[in-house]
């Protein structure tokens, strides 16, 4: 069940004690100008899914 994923991953961000991004110091109005950098970042060449930025954003924000 994805409920079930869901938890399991929260779970695992609080185990491995996982920082968010404001706690690197990044600022909320800093996400647009690193979508660029993001999109350009190795791990996304090699994502199956093409994100667009309006997905990155969200994803960035969430994680902020």
């Amino acid at each position: 069940d994805a409920r079930d994923a869901v938890g399991f991953f929260q779970e695992l961000v609080k185990e491995m004690e996982i920082k968010r991004l404001r706690d690197w110091g990044l600022k909320k109005a800093d996400i647009p100008a690193i979508l660029p950098l993001a999109k350009k970042a190795g791990s996304m060449q090699g994502n199956p899914v093409l994100l667009g930025d309006a997905a990155l954003e969200n994803i960035l924000e969430r994680s902020w």
